[in-house]
């Protein structure tokens, strides 16, 4: 599978960016048309699999982002939008509240497959239980973090003391703030 990572915004849909890579629009014009007007869907498609070899596998995230009050003022739609030329229309809508909710998913994506970083007891706060988390695991055997790299705060490959340190520095006294580490189970 090699397909390059497009997406695909209904808007544009009747307008020929062959020139930059994308595919040209479909023959029927009145179709695409129909769909940069809005009677399909109003959904954004990304896609990006990458190279996957026969019999490999690779896990996949759905998400679906929702934003709210897009649309700055109602009347822009029928004055403004062309499907030959939606960039007037498309440079009135306000997208904050949709980038805001896509910011959550990328950040719940990532707690869900690396974790906060310095969050050794992953109850998603970053504070001194953390520390008092690692020196258990370091010198009485508790439990191993659930994400090696977000204990191993100092990036130095080794869940120790000094990540212990690293983390008070951080909670006490302003230090630097944990980095991805490099350590695995």
């Amino acid at each position: 599978m090699r397909r390059p990572s497009r997406d695909y915004d209904q808007l544009w849909a009747a307008v020929n960016l062959s020139t930059l890579g994308w595919n040209p629009p479909h023959a029927d014009l009145s179709f695409v048309t129909n769909i940069a007007n809005g009677y399909d869907t109003k959904f954004l498609i990304s896609f990006d699999l990458g190279d996957l070899a026969p019999d490999d596998t690779c896990e996949f995230v759905f998400v679906i982002a929702m934003g709210d009050n897009i649309h700055r003022n109602p009347q822009d739609f029928a004055n403004l939008f062309s499907a030959q030329n939606p960039g007037p229309f498309s440079n009135t809508l306000d997208l904050n509240n949709l980038k805001q909710s896509i910011q959550r998913a990328r950040l719940q994506y990532r707690l869900a497959t690396t974790g906060l970083f310095g969050d050794a007891n992953s109850d998603l706060k970053v504070n001194i239980s953390d520390a008092v988390y690692l020196i258990q695991y370091i010198f009485l055997s508790g439990s191993s973090p659930l994400h090696p790299n977000v204990a191993d705060v100092n990036a130095d490959c080794m869940i120790n003391l000094s990540d212990v340190v690293y983390l008070v520095n951080f909670v006490f006294a302003g230090g630097p703030y944990p980095l991805e580490g490099c350590a695995v189970k």
